[in-house]
């Protein structure tokens, strides 16, 4: 039986083209000074170069693989979490993407937080961002920090200090943080941990320590770095919170994620005006007229002005696949 001061975690790592960087990741994972109570690495759709090299690893994860790719890495996730559950009791779950490397001390400080702090159903460290075109960065002698409890604000101002791969989820959460008992929602293709996280945030507490818990490999033709596509997607992402917020009763919390759609979407139209590939700029104009339209806004009707006349300072600071602006 597992001791209360020694939290049962398991890993579950979605893969999907990952044959470049997965055995880096797991032999990461098999360099914890804790070992986890189980891994289990989720193949989104057959893959069978990957899958041969998960299932030689000296790890000796369990590899699933699904029938289809699912388009993002929220259902891989609920399939190996569901899976880990169905084994036995776990106190908590590390979502570790395929291509990061944790530092070999990852589980035992999150561990130890988990212990420190009972109350937590997020523990989350601090990462080093990572090119992956050298060794992973690494702090030898860097000392642990104790942790801290965040909030729903604090995490606002800082969604990037956030990541799955940093961070373990007690599994007692998942009841409340949805209907189905699945932590992400898998119809959302990016932004699942934000969506998450925020529910979570508002439900229960959370802890996070500056200590940095490995490094997060940076990707420039990835997903998240495809401005439009992050931004619209984090548009509907907040849509979708503001429906939550107003089903639980919290108005004040659903015009808040109202307003941070519109200013996502506003943040989508200036990629896509510089973007300019064929139907961008329709596209990003109908966007502004259904923003005015739903909820009149100063902001969209001033950028719906500003564009045309080349007179958005903000958009002009936009580069082509350049998902770094903050929205407003």
């Amino acid at each position: 039986m597992t001791r209360i001061d020694q939290p049962a975690i398991g890993v579950v790592i979605p893969a999907h083209r990952a044959t470049a960087t997965i055995v880096e990741t797991l032999d990461a994972v098999a360099a914890q000074t804790v070992a986890p109570a189980a891994v289990v690495v989720v193949l989104d759709g057959p893959e069978p170069e990957t899958e041969a090299i998960v299932r030689a690893h000296r790890l000796a994860p369990t590899c699933l693989v699904l029938p289809r790719n699912t388009g993002g890495p929220g259902g891989p996730r609920n399939v190996g979490a569901a899976w880990l559950l169905d084994q036995g009791k776990l106190e908590a779950i590390w979502f570790l993407d395929a291509d990061d490397v944790p530092d070999p001390r990852f589980l035992e400080v999150v561990r130890r937080l988990l212990v420190d702090h009972p109350e937590a159903d997020l523990v989350t460290t601090g990462f080093r961002k990572w090119s992956g075109e050298e060794p992973p960065p690494v702090r030898d002698h860097e000392i642990e920090r104790p942790g801290a409890e965040i909030d729903l604000d604090w995490y606002l101002a800082r969604t990037g200090s956030v990541l799955p791969s940093f961070s373990v989820l007690r599994t007692r959460a998942f009841d409340a943080v949805r209907e189905n008992q699945q932590p992400f929602d898998d119809t959302i293709r990016i932004n699942q941990d934000y969506e998450l996280f925020i529910r979570l945030l508002h439900l229960g507490t959370a802890v996070r320590t500056v200590w940095s818990g490995g490094a997060y490999r940076m990707h420039l033709q990835g997903i998240s770095a495809d401005g439009p596509a992050l931004w619209l997607c984090r548009m509907v992402t907040n849509e979708s919170l503001a429906r939550w917020f107003e089903s639980r009763g919290d108005s004040d919390q659903a015009r808040r994620f109202e307003r941070t759609a519109s200013s996502a979407m506003r943040t989508a139209v200036r990629h896509l005006w510089r973007r300019a590939e064929p139907g961008d700029r329709s596209q990003a104009l109908r966007l502004l007229l259904d923003d005015i339209a739903a909820h009149p806004s100063s902001k969209s009707i001033a950028l719906l002005l500003l564009l045309p006349l080349g007179l958005d300072r903000r958009g002009r600071r936009v580069r082509r696949g350049d998902a770094r602006l903050s929205p407003v």
